[in-house]
């Protein structure tokens, strides 16, 4: 790996660590789990930062790319398997993770990635970036609401504590704040120390943009628009030249009568 490519993956495992810093501390007042996995754990740095909270058992899942060499979890934590397909396990974990992964698999596997993580878990974090949020290979941006009713129709309701705890806090992304929702089996509902008023019932009213991204990518946009104005495509000129012509010619005549008078 070359000196530039390992201070970028540094400044990114930086940053998700600040996150799950701020982030896990407050999931497990909320939830309390003593196993973890985490779908599309990418290095592991959530996991990692679990492990920092007492989290001893938990597991990392992703797809063979993941170089080993990267990983902030022992080996033996983290399991190489294709998200796009169906994966047994074993088990189950009190909690599981998926975070800014979803919008990276083909929309046709949506269905079956759900089934995974609800498979896994009777509570779920889950991310995934909306429309526009822009990144290396999203090819599903979807609002938050395309996910709330994958998991609705398993039986799992959309809780809005975490977000609702975070919006404000910078030192969590803004793309985390925006996209981060808890989904929990209605069974387990009464077992967390989650607020009634903070279970979403209108689904409509998850997709949100941040304001801190929002302002981002205006700001990203107008000076785009500066650097480089909109082109004139060749249809355009075409569509424009008769008129032009017109003009030029009326303008010509009028010049020369004007100098005849």
């Amino acid at each position: 790996m070359g000196k530039y490519q390992k201070k970028w993956y540094d400044k990114k495992r930086q940053d998700k660590a600040k996150a799950a810093r701020e982030v896990v501390p407050k999931l497990l007042e909320l939830v309390n789990p003593d196993t973890v996995v985490d779908v599309g754990c990418g290095d592991g740095t959530w996991l990692s930062v679990f492990a920092e909270h007492d989290i001893d058992e938990y597991l990392g899942v992703d797809g063979e790319w993941i170089d080993r060499g990267l990983l902030q979890i022992p080996e033996e934590n983290f399991l190489s398997a294709d998200l796009t397909k169906t994966i047994n396990f074993d088990r189950t974990y009190d909690l599981a993770v998926s975070l800014e992964v979803g919008e990276h698999l083909p929309p046709t596997t949506a269905d079956t990635f759900v089934d995974t993580l609800t498979s896994l878990s009777p509570v779920v974090l889950f991310s995934a970036a909306v429309p526009h949020q822009e990144g290396t290979y999203h090819v599903n941006e979807q609002w938050q609401k395309y996910w709330a009713e994958q998991f609705k129709n398993r039986g799992y309701e959309a809780v809005n504590t975490l977000r609702r705890r975070l919006w404000s806090n910078d030192r969590v992304h803004d793309f985390y704040r925006q996209n981060f929702v808890l989904y929990v089996e209605e069974d387990a509902l009464d077992q967390l120390d989650i607020p009634r008023n903070d279970v979403v019932r209108d689904l409509e009213q998850l997709s949100v943009v941040h304001p801190e991204l929002f302002e981002r990518k205006m700001t990203r946009f107008k000076k785009a628009r500066r650097l480089a104005p909109g082109t004139i495509s060749l249809r355009d000129v075409l569509r424009g030249l008769p008129r032009l012509i017109y003009h030029t010619i009326k303008r010509r005549l009028t010049s020369d009568r004007n100098r005849k008078q």
